[in-house]
């Protein structure tokens, strides 16, 4: 892990870029992050001109949280900040497939709802269909409004109702690489081998395809609430 400290006349703010490789699976996995992102933050504040240097076959952005925590984001600003970043990223990516992740569920200051979450992630998917990028509806794999609270008896969110656990993102990890994988394999299993990446990952990818296969109860489709969490 790399952290930087970048000072300018007004402000500060920290980036983070972490590298893993694996050798079993040939997969090597970057994730660039700063505290408290959000898409609108990514179009105006970040330079993701080093992102050829990494050039990889399939990018997910997993963003969101940030620009409705407030419960009164401008849901119109919300559209256009994230269409602007797909069209950034593609001028830098043209050939790497594009995946939209989301947000989870989670309560501003502990106990009140946030009343446009909900509209968020539907924003969110329906801008990854117009752009055709594929979708990972994680909103809906906790079960939606007020999941939160369930996957805190679990103790896969921390007491903040907002972060995942430590638990709790290996429990999101494990979920969105079966997925995934599940998705991907079974897409070349239909011989799709001529299709491009990004409609391979856009298509298999839809709730229809997508599914897990975890043992777990419950957990057989990406739509599906973790009956272990209620």
């Amino acid at each position: 892990t790399l952290n930087f400290n970048i000072h300018t006349a007004n402000e500060e703010f920290s980036l983070f870029l972490v590298r893993q490789r694996d050798t079993l699976e040939n997969v090597t996995v970057n994730a660039l992050g700063m505290n408290g992102i959000s898409y609108k933050h990514y179009n105006n504040k970040v330079d993701l001109k080093l992102l050829p240097v990494i050039n990889p076959d399939l990018m997910v952005i997993a963003l969101g949280t940030n620009d409705v925590f407030s419960g009164y984001a401008d849901t119109v600003d919300l559209r256009s900040n994230i269409t602007a970043l797909i069209t950034k990223v593609r001028q830098l990516l043209p050939e790497t497939a594009l995946l939209l992740v989301t947000p989870n569920d989670h309560l501003i200051k502990k106990r009140y709802k946030n009343r446009v979450l909900s509209l968020a992630c539907e924003i969110i998917k329906d801008v990854a269909k117009k752009e055709q990028c594929g979708i990972w509806d994680f909103y809906s794999i906790m079960g939606g409004d007020s999941s939160v609270r369930r996957w805190r008896k679990k103790e896969l969110i921390h007491t903040d109702y907002v972060h995942l656990t430590k638990k709790g993102y290996a429990y999101q990890g494990e979920l969105f690489y079966n997925a995934l994988k599940n998705a991907i394999f079974d897409s070349l299993s239909n011989d799709q081998f001529s299709k491009s990446q990004q409609s391979l990952i856009t298509e298999s990818l839809s709730p229809e395809t997508t599914q897990t296969g975890r043992d777990q109860p419950g957990i057989d489709s990406g739509n599906a609430v973790p009956e272990s969490v209620e």
